[in-house]
């Protein structure tokens, strides 16, 4: 192997270790952070080491979707209730609008 050759793969081996450690942090927090039952985040903790790659990077996305979701809820329903405010506003606006156009119609008869 020539030194570039050498370099080139210690390189990529140490880009390989670094994704698995974020990985293996960012699994750590979502579990952690989950409000998965105690007994069932145990249950994947011991699951994982006989895990393929792609399993627990599934499972990681199902996790961090989780997560999202969670963490969204409140958001979802604030913008729902505001949203709800500005339905109201503007029907309210359009029945005192089309009550002075009728007003006005009625004036020009």
């Amino acid at each position: 192997m020539t030194q570039n050759t050498l370099q080139n793969t210690l390189s990529e081996e140490q880009t390989i270790l670094q994704n698995i450690e974020v990985q293996a942090k960012k699994l750590g927090i979502l579990l952690h952070d989950s409000t998965i039952p105690q007994e069932i985040k145990q249950a994947w903790l011991s699951l994982l080491p006989s895990m393929s790659i792609n399993q627990i990077d599934k499972f990681l996305n199902i996790l961090e979707a989780k997560y999202l979701d969670e963490q969204t809820k409140g958001i979802d329903k604030k913008f729902k209730s505001e949203l709800a405010a500005i339905v109201k506003k503007f029907q309210k606006q359009e029945n005192k609008s089309k009550q002075e156009l009728l007003k006005k119609i009625k004036a020009i008869k």
